[in-house]
């Protein structure tokens, strides 16, 4: 009979969680385009793709974050007027890939802050799949949770 020594036993429980643990992303974000509006409007355009195999049942949610720099220089979220819509219809994913847009002020409308950026989020299934941040440096400095908070909708 095999005898295991607890060095080995330990390691091959380690490698056996961390297999577990780790979670192949089922959606990722294909293309983004972010531009400017003549209306002092930013629009950020994504496409959002599916894995292979992945049978969609709706679970699909979007977060956006939404930051400003205030006048002493500190970085704050904001809660802009912002519209988050599907460019495509029907969202059915049989193409593999959906388009979503998010609109935003890209100026300072009069209230003591001027807008920086925004922080993307798909969450399936409540865990996170991928992120998108403009400027990139945001979604370092206020990273999404791995794990959809239900409480905050």
């Amino acid at each position: 009979m095999p005898r295991f020594l607890p060095g080995r036993l330990f390691a091959a429980t380690l490698l056996f969680a961390l297999v577990l643990s780790v979670r192949a992303a089922d959606f990722s974000i294909a293309q983004a385009d972010a531009y400017d509006t003549p209306k002092h409007q930013r629009i950020v355009d994504l496409t959002i793709a599916v894995a292979p195999g992945v049978k969609v049942d709706g679970q699909i949610s979007i977060t956006t974050l939404f930051y400003a720099r205030a006048k002493d220089g500190s970085v704050a979220p904001a809660y802009p007027v912002s519209q988050v819509g599907w460019l495509t219809q029907p969202v059915d994913w049989a193409s593999k890939t959906e388009g979503l847009e998010v609109e935003f002020p890209a100026a300072d409308r009069g209230a003591g802050h001027a807008p920086l950026g925004v922080v993307i989020g798909i969450y399936y299934r409540h865990f996170l799949q991928a992120t998108w941040a403009f400027p990139p440096q945001l979604a370092k400095d206020f990273p999404l949770p791995a794990k959809e908070d239900l409480g905050a909708r």
